[in-house]
């Protein structure tokens, strides 16, 4: 005869699984009923650069060498901007917040004059 005791301690550890189920389904059905419930954001916007059809420009796109961007002269926010994007190539700009990666593009488009170049 098996032991009484294992089927008593298993059916205990069962009402227990069963009694979080409940309760969190519970919580679930809470927080879905509920009108104060705030849903993830969506991205809303992405930076996309498109440049005008142009005559054949050789194979290299951009280029900068020393490039020094930023808004002062005395606090650059890049300095020794070595770069050259070959035509038909993708790059990725990535950086923490503040570090110049707009002011960079800016930069590039013409829209903010460089702090010094080679």
């Amino acid at each position: 005869m098996k032991n009484p005791g294992v089927k008593d301690h298993l059916r205990r550890i069962a009402k227990k699984v069963a009694k979080k189920a409940k309760a969190r389904e519970i919580k679930l059905e809470r927080y879905q009923e509920d009108d104060e419930r705030v849903d993830k954001p969506q991205r809303s916007w992405q930076m996309r650069i498109e440049f005008a059809d142009s005559p054949h420009l050789g194979s290299s796109v951009i280029r900068m060498d020393g490039l020094a961007v930023g808004y002062t002269p005395a606090v650059p926010l890049l300095t020794n901007v070595n770069l050259l994007v070959k035509n038909g190539r993708r790059i990725a700009i990535t950086g923490p917040n503040g570090e110049g990666k707009t002011t960079l593009l800016r930069t590039i488009l013409g829209e903010i004059q460089p702090l010094a170049e080679k």
